[in-house]
């Protein structure tokens, strides 16, 4: 295995008790312990056609060979072939330190897939850390971002033509 991508329907993703669906975290983060015996919507009576990737983890030594990029456009073809409309992903901006505790891929990254950005929000957990915050807006400057904007989170959209 060289990693894992992991997606729901919106609709799932909204449930309560859903947690944002990172299987690997406890719950606010993954589901809550009873979320399983939920009772799920069917793929026919779901009216918003919208994947989520709600976790997506490569091996170390599988990072920046292509092996994540391989998996969404797989994820993106089998998404139009089953009539999913669009795949929406959550992204921070590019900065080392965002790589190393979200894990998440960037904004940029999301961008050279066709992703564009649906919604930009203000990710308030991240001003709650002094030190990191600190880090985050050094990182920027020396990137040539504005120090103000460390703390978005993008809401990540791609459509089905």
């Amino acid at each position: 295995m060289a990693g894992l991508l992991r997606f729901v329907p919106k609709v799932v993703s909204q449930m309560e008790g859903s947690g944002g669906f990172c299987l690997l975290m406890p719950y606010p983060a993954g589901p809550k312990e009873d979320f399983p015996q939920e009772v799920f919507p069917s793929k026919e009576t779901t009216e918003d056609r919208t994947l989520v990737v709600t976790c997506m983890q490569l091996l170390s030594d599988r990072q920046r060979k292509g092996v994540g990029r391989a998996m969404v456009e797989r994820l993106k073809s089998w998404a139009g072939e089953e009539g999913w409309e669009a795949i929406e992903a959550t992204a921070y901006q590019d900065l080392p330190l965002v790589y190393e505790v979200t894990g998440n891929a960037g904004r940029n990254w999301w961008e050279g897939l066709g992703f564009h950005v649906r919604e930009s929000l203000e990710e308030e957990a991240m001003k709650g850390y002094g030190d990191f915050l600190q880090t985050l807006e050094t990182q920027a400057r020396e990137k040539g971002m504005d120090p103000q904007e460390v703390t978005q989170k993008f809401i990540m959209r791609w459509e089905a033509v």
